[in-house]
């Protein structure tokens, strides 16, 4: 059991310095610990927020909430990103996409020491959120590359190509 957790640290350790080397590791040996890492800091997270808003009943809602709002948001990414990447050539496994996704969820350690050091001052939350989004958006081009083995451009292109292709459309229009 001490090992279990020791490596679920370790592993989050890695996302942040070497996530492709644990992403190869984790897409050969078809392990679901990315879902599980997302949960429990998508959950610590929550218990940060609502710590700040002093309310046991709000925090347990903010937990809940948070949990399905992230693990339906990586479903729908893994989902998009998959057929994406399948039209662009790769082969692999929506599961395994799935949990590599789920993985960025690591990076949320960053909102927590913030959060939990600083308060909610806007001046310190905003640069780290677009510094840890940009971080995210690296991370996730990482897990389609070494799931689908595309390449780092059409890995790109799988998990943000529509997206990048909506705002877009929309700046266009407005």
């Amino acid at each position: 059991m001490k090992t279990r957790i020791f490596d679920f640290f370790t592993d989050c350790a890695k996302v942040i310095t070497a996530p492709d080397e644990l992403f190869y590791l984790k897409s050969q040996y078809k392990n679901y610990e990315g879902v599980l890492t997302s949960i429990f800091f998508t959950a610590f997270l929550g218990l940060i927020l609502g710590i700040y808003l002093k309310d046991i009943i709000v925090t347990i809602g903010i937990i809940i909430c948070a949990i399905i709002l992230v693990l339906l948001n990586n479903i729908i990414h893994s989902i998009i990103t998959s057929i994406i990447a399948r039209i662009l050539g790769g082969t692999g496994n929506l599961l395994n996409l799935f949990n590599l996704i789920s993985y960025t969820s690591v990076l949320d350690i960053f909102f927590i020491f913030v959060l939990s050091i600083f308060s909610f001052k806007p001046l310190i939350f905003i640069p780290i959120y677009i510094l840890v989004s940009l971080w995210k958006l690296v991370i996730n081009t990482l897990a389609v590359h070494s799931e689908y083995e595309l390449g780092y451009g059409r890995s790109f292109l799988a998990a943000y190509g529509i997206i990048i292709l909506i705002i877009t459309i929309l700046m266009g229009v407005l």
